[in-house]
């Protein structure tokens, strides 16, 4: 049978009843599902330079702290060596870290070269750094203030009147070290008043004629634990005004003290030399019994000489002379500079927690000197006794230099003419005269201080 075209009009017809009752009876759609899961929270980076055995204590406090935290921190360690130029490169590819912990001495070559951002009161308010010691917190400054232009009378001593410019903070001190005279209690018999004191009981406890020969004091001649006396003697490298008076002014002063030391060398009872690891060995021996040292080698000492370890601010040469000044050096929390930094309301949350009692207290069980000025340090363990010295000596310390041309020049001028007079190739006068020409040359080829 052939169709006509009212058959085929007819049977489209039906078709399309049919489709539109199918379509009448078919189901609802589903609702979209609604999402329950909980938005991703973006972790803080956080890099760090300690060493491996450091590494334990700083992964303990942050675990505790990412156990009550809304915003994790996530650990990072970076090379000291190439840490400055790491973190360039990232911040050029917009890969950087939110947070740094690093050395205090070196946030004046991370300012200038624009790595890092100011502290602000949004991060970091001025009441809570109150309770920080006063040099703990200038060390954190990035002022141009020369901090080897010596006498006590013309230094600025005063962080809160450096805190008026608050882009002058660029770190918050965690821990702090600085130096102090270390001693064993029952072989010195009494705490030292002067450098003169120490000398006259090391000739008193030394056996040089033994084997191995015992010395009463054991002192390393670097730049770093010897410096504290060039003030003492009245030497200076910098006039207030950042002009050299090495060789001018601060000539006889730095003249003694490099004479001083040179005797020191010589003196019986005493194993004075620029040779670190002839000094550690007589440490570790335990064929000297007192030493200057740094605040984080405390450990070393409590293994050593235990419950009998006492720890000393750093004594005058004479009973009535100028108190040594040595560095006051922090370890800091800083940030990057970056287009998206961290969010202030979640570095204070990280600030408050590591400067909390608890934090404070678990840093000076594992041998870090805490920062916080109210902290109490009540105790007879050795431990805590050294930590009322240390803190005692911060009294009339100094802030580590954080100029880079005080780090990158003038300390190596004068670790050069130190090595050079206790090695006996120039007399003290002419090596004072040949730093101080090239501090002086070095200082006009750089950029003005800020």
């Amino acid at each position: 049978m052939r169709w006509s075209y009212p058959h085929w009009r007819a049977l489209l017809l039906g078709l399309l009843v049919w489709a539109s009752l199918l379509s009448a009876c078919a189901a609802p759609p589903a609702p979209e599902p609604v999402s329950t899961s909980v938005p991703l929270v973006r972790p803080l980076v956080l890099w760090h330079a300690w060493s491996a055995s450091e590494q334990r204590t700083l992964a303990m406090l942050i675990e505790q702290y990412n156990q009550t935290s809304a915003v994790p921190i996530v650990l990072q360690a970076v090379p000291a060596a190439t840490f400055a130029t790491e973190l360039q490169d990232a911040l050029l590819v917009g890969n950087a870290p939110d947070l740094l912990l690093v050395q205090s001495h070196t946030l004046g070559a991370l300012s200038d070269t624009n790595l890092i951002q100011p502290i602000t009161a949004a991060h970091w308010s001025p009441t809570e750094r109150e309770d920080i010691l006063p040099t703990v917190l200038a060390s954190a400054l990035v002022t141009g203030t020369l901090a080897m232009s010596a006498t006590t009378a013309e230094r600025p001593t005063d962080p809160a009147a450096l805190l008026n410019d608050p882009a002058q903070l660029y770190g918050v001190p965690i821990s702090f070290d600085t130096l102090g005279l270390y001693y064993h209690r029952a072989q010195a018999g009494t705490t030292p008043k002067s450098m003169a004191q120490v000398l006259a009981i090391a000739e008193t406890l030394a056996q040089t004629d033994s084997e191995p020969p015992t010395w009463g004091m054991a002192y390393t001649l670097s730049l770093d634990k010897t410096l504290p006396y060039l003030s003492a003697t009245g030497g200076a490298v910098f006039a207030p005004d950042g002009t050299v008076v090495l060789a001018a002014s601060g000539r006889p002063g730095t003249e003694f003290w490099l004479e001083w030391l040179l005797a020191l060398s010589r003196q019986p009872g005493v194993l004075a030399t620029s040779d670190s690891i002839v000094i550690d060995s007589a440490l570790r021996s335990q064929s000297a019994w007192m030493t200057i040292d740094w605040a984080h080698t405390l450990p070393r000492y409590q293994s050593l000489w235990g419950e009998q370890l006492e720890v000393a601010v750093l004594p005058p040469i004479e009973p009535e002379g100028l108190p040594p000044r040595p560095f006051v050096q922090s370890m800091v929390l800083a940030l990057p500079e970056q287009a998206q930094p961290a969010p202030a309301d979640q570095v204070a949350a990280l600030i408050a927690y590591l400067h909390s009692p608890a934090v404070q207290t678990t840093l000076l069980e594992q041998g870090y000197q805490p920062v916080r000025a109210s902290l109490p340090l009540t105790g007879g363990t050795s431990q805590l006794r050294a930590a009322r010295s240390f803190r005692a000596q911060t009294a009339t310390a100094l802030p580590m230099p954080t100029s880079r041309f005080e780090n990158e020049v003038v300390r190596g001028e004068l670790q050069r003419m130190l090595a050079a007079v206790l090695r006996g190739v120039i007399a003290p006068s002419d090596a004072i005269t040949r730093a101080d020409q090239m501090i002086r040359e070095q200082q006009q080829g750089l950029p003005a201080q800020p």
